[in-house]
Formats: C-alpha cells, sequence, structure tokens
C-alpha cells in the first residue's frame, strides 16, 4: 500500500518568508522520495494534497494561511520570476519591477481566453508559438520591452544564470532552490478530460561560449509516465524534442493525445482530480466509502503544482553555467490563463523513509482517471 506522511509544523516554518508582496513565493520542499514523482529531471508536487497532508497535522485548514497554498493572482506573484502567463498586468509582466536582478526575458504570453489556440510554445514558428516577448527587432514591441541582452536567444524563456542566483540568495551565504509553479485553468464542464492539458519543458544551461551545455526535461519519461518516489538520476537525457518524432505540435485535445504513443512519449497529463482514503494514506477510486477528492485544475489564482530539479539547482551553482533556455510546450488547452512562475524552494530535512512510496506530493497529475501508464510520462500531479 502506498503511504503518506504528515508534514509537521516544524519541517514548514520557513515558508512565513511567502507572506508579504514584498517577497517571493517560497515553499518548504518535503522530501521527493515520498512525497513527490518523478518525471524526468523534475519531481512534481501537489499542492492541494501537500495542504491536506499540513492541515492533518496541523490544523487551520487548507485554505489561505496554509504554507502549501500557493496564491498567484497579479498581486501574490508580482515579486517572482514569471515564465508565461495570460494576464498583461504589470508587474507580472515585467520580471525587472519591483527588484531588477539583472538579465533576463519578461514572460511570455499563454493563450487567453475561448477562441484562443489549443497549444502554447515558446517556439514562434509552430503552430500556437508565441512571440520572444524580449525579441523585438521593429515596432510592435511591448511597453515594457528593454533590449536583447547576452545570452538571450528566439524562441526560448532565457536568463543569465547570475540574475537566477540574485534572485536565490538567501541573504546566508548561500542559495534557495529554483523552483516552478504552475497554474492548471482549464474548463470544468463536460467530460472530466476537459480538466487536463498536456505539457512537456526543457531547460537548458549553457556556459560562456553558449556551446557547452547541460539539459534538464520535465518528460513523460518515454511514454512511462511519472514515478512515485522516482529518482531523477535514473533518467538519461535524450537528444530527441518532441518535433522529432514528427509531432511538430502539442495535440489539440486529450483524444487525439491518447490516440498518439508518440505524443505520450513526451508529454505530461496535468490537472484533474484524484481521490485518496480519508487519511490520505493511500489512492483509492473516487466514489468509494471516505474517499477525499483533490481538485488540480485550481486556475488562475491558485497555483496546483511546484516542480523542483535537484540537478539543475546543483548546476545554476556549479560556476560552470552562464545563461538558462527553456523550451516550453503545452496542448489541448481549451480556456487559456495557464501561468508558470519561478519561486524559492527552502529544503526540508530529508529523512530516510521506508521502501513503501508516499503519493501525497503526485506529480503532475497522476493521470489516474484517464489510464495508467507505469513510469515517468503521462502523469502530472495526481
Amino acid at each position: 500500500m502506498t503511504r503518506f506522511h504528515k508534514l509537521p509544523l516544524a519541517a514548514v516554518l520557513g515558508l512565513t518568508c511567502m507572506v508579504g508582496a514584498a517577497h517571493a513565493t517560497s515553499i518548504n520542499l518535503p522530501p521527493s522520495n515520498t512525497n513527490a514523482y518523478q518525471y524526468g529531471d523534475f519531481y512534481s508536487y501537489s499542492l492541494p494534497i501537500l495542504a491536506y497532508k499540513y492541515d492533518l497535522a496541523n490544523g487551520g485548514g487548507t485554505g489561505p494561511g496554509n504554507p502549501y497554498y500557493i496564491a498567484s493572482s497579479p498581486g501574490n506573484i508580482s515579486a517572482d520570476l514569471v515564465v508565461a502567463t495570460g494576464t498583461n498586468n504589470n508587474p507580472v509582466n515585467d520580471n525587472h519591477n519591483p527588484t531588477d536582478y539583472g538579465p533576463i526575458d519578461d514572460p511570455y504570453r499563454t493563450p487567453d481566453g475561448s477562441g484562443a489556440p489549443p497549444q502554447f510554445q515558446t517556439t514562434d514558428a509552430n503552430l500556437g508559438g508565441v512571440h520572444d516577448p524580449d525579441y523585438c527587432t521593429g515596432g510592435g514591441c511591448p511597453a515594457y520591452f528593454t533590449s536583447e541582452f547576452t545570452g538571450d536567444k528566439k524562441d526560448s524563456w532565457d536568463a543569465q544564470v547570475g540574475t537566477l542566483l540574485s534572485f536565490l540568495n538567501n541573504g546566508a551565504g548561500g542559495y534557495d532552490e529554483f523552483v516552478l509553479f504552475f497554474n492548471n485553468n482549464q474548463v470544468n464542464s463536460g467530460a472530466s478530460t476537459n480538466q487536463n492539458l498536456v505539457a512537456f519543458a526543457r531547460v537548458t544551461l549553457c556556459d560562456a561560449t553558449d556551446s557547452n551545455c547541460a539539459t534538464f526535461d520535465f518528460t513523460n519519461n518515454r511514454g512511462t509516465g511519472g514515478v512515485a518516489g522516482g529518482n531523477v538520476a535514473n533518467y538519461t537525457y535524450g537528444t530527441n524534442l518532441p518535433a522529432d518524432d514528427n509531432i511538430a505540435n502539442p495535440p489539440a485535445d486529450m483524444t487525439e493525445y491518447l490516440a498518439s504513443p508518440a505524443e505520450q512519449y513526451h508529454y505530461v497529463v496535468s490537472g484533474g482530480e484524484i481521490c485518496t482514503d480519508a487519511t490520505a494514506t493511500s489512492i483509492v477510486a473516487c466514489g468509494s466509502p471516505g474517499a477525499v477528492s483533490f481538485n488540480h485544475n485550481l486556475g488562475a489564482n491558485q497555483a496546483a503544482y511546484a516542480l523542483w530539479s535537484p540537478e539543475l539547482n546543483v548546476a545554476l551553482r556549479s560556476g560552470l553555467y552562464s545563461y538558462m533556455h527553456t523550451d516550453i510546450r503545452m496542448g489541448a488547452l481549451n480556456n487559456g490563463y495557464e501561468q508558470i512562475f519561478a519561486g524559492k524552494g527552502i529544503m526540508a530535512p530529508q529523512v530516510p523513509e521506508p521502501a513503501s512510496v508516499a503519493l501525497m506530493g503526485l506529480g503532475l497529475l497522476g493521470f489516474a482517471g484517464l489510464r495508467r501508464k507505469g513510469r515517468k510520462a503521462n502523469r502530472a500531479a495526481a
């Protein structure tokens, strides 16, 4: 039986720094071996399940005030580094305001409502591709556009590593962890799969010549799905991107995705509902007696998932790399306003746990309501 573990109050005291608009969003990262799903080089944590477990141990509810309730309206994330957003409100669209940490792209615009394309990509030429917010040659530049910077490229969200380290500096001679938060904002009507979307991302760190690089994938693990309590060290980097499987664009809907093994090879499923027993000890069928339901289609104002790559963080601090380039692709979108933003992770004590793996963090989706894939590719945080 898969088991969860309670989150004691002491494990999350560091989260107090997330309160207040002047501070970047922070989260204590519970041990990944019992709280997360592995997708390639990333661990994915379910924030609703973490909030529930914290409430069981400490009380106070699962809403605002719970350290795993991550509010993400423009006012809440104005001090974070926003990678992509559907809103057009400053300072969310300006990563140099209120604090300028250094050279970095402003956010990409995700689809912003019905009638928008069902795909999103940072690659401008592909279906659903969006123009680089800080790659502007000629007229029509956004109001907050400044200029290109060394290491900036077209078709990716870019930052100088020094900028990221300035953001992550903890003021005590070290650095917090680079963590990405994700908002799932699909429709809540119709088939249950309408709440699901699919996503793939590749983060590349390069040296000062922008040629010697290390790559970190958020991926469906070659079609095998997410691994509960998996080890990112077991994932081997592959040179192929989704387009190399003759899938130049993310799938337009879940029916297309489910019919295509090539798309399932790369894309992780996000959003939707999973259920546990009343103590969140094990995953159960929704509708069974005592089942507790967890929704991950939480909209634009509450983050559903936290993504963390320990290997990426080690590389950021290694001194070997100067630039970060991030390729993001999403499909099966039906509502718009998906959002990705970077905050800070604070490491909780990595206490050894029994071999049984807690599903408390369930990566992006878990995908339990659709079908089980096994390892790392299809599910996004149950």
